[in-house]
């Protein structure tokens, strides 16, 4: 009995933990709020030059930003959208990937980005001032920014349709 209890006890601590864990966790670290002003921070070219976000998010103009890795799944799978949406909608929209400076060096993700041939940009974020900014805990995160700076949405880019997100974007002009 007193084992049963144990484990009783023990099993209902992980599933508060869990619950505490999950809760918080779902609406934190997925990026700004919507409505919010999309920050200033500063990132570096995939040469190693130093420049603001707005170089690459200027105002005036929607954005796609996308928090990323060579060795994130989501990322991965989200390709092929951003491909589309560079090729379709690349001059009526800014699209950006940030990439962090975890499990991968700026040289890896150069690489990685000439290897497949990308063709949008990616800058690096070294110092985590990205994500600092952003306010975002992980990869394949992805937010929309509105032609006046403002976010749209911002969270994880699984199951998104960022094709229609960005005609959304594109239809408000």
């Amino acid at each position: 009995m007193r084992a049963l209890l144990h484990r009783s006890s023990a099993s209902a601590l992980v599933l508060l933990g869990v619950v505490t864990i999950v809760g918080p966790a779902t609406a934190q670290g997925t990026g700004p709020a919507s409505g919010t002003d999309f920050p200033s921070f500063t990132v570096t070219n995939l040469a190693g030059n130093e420049m603001e976000i707005g170089e690459v998010v200027p105002p005036g103009k929607p954005a796609v930003v996308e928090i990323w890795a060579t060795w994130c799944a989501i990322c991965a799978a989200l390709a092929p959208q951003f491909e589309e949406m560079s090729e379709t909608y690349g001059d009526d929209v800014s699209i950006v990937a940030i990439a962090v400076a975890i499990n991968q060096t700026r040289d890896q993700v150069a690489a990685h980005v000439r290897s497949r041939g990308h063709g949008w940009p990616f800058v690096w974020d070294g110092d985590g001032n990205a994500v600092r900014a952003l306010e975002v805990f992980g990869t394949g995160i992805v937010i929309t920014v509105d032609r006046y700076g403002r976010v749209v949405r911002s969270s994880p880019g699984a199951g998104r349709d960022l094709i229609a997100e960005v005609e959304a974007l594109l239809g408000d002009r």
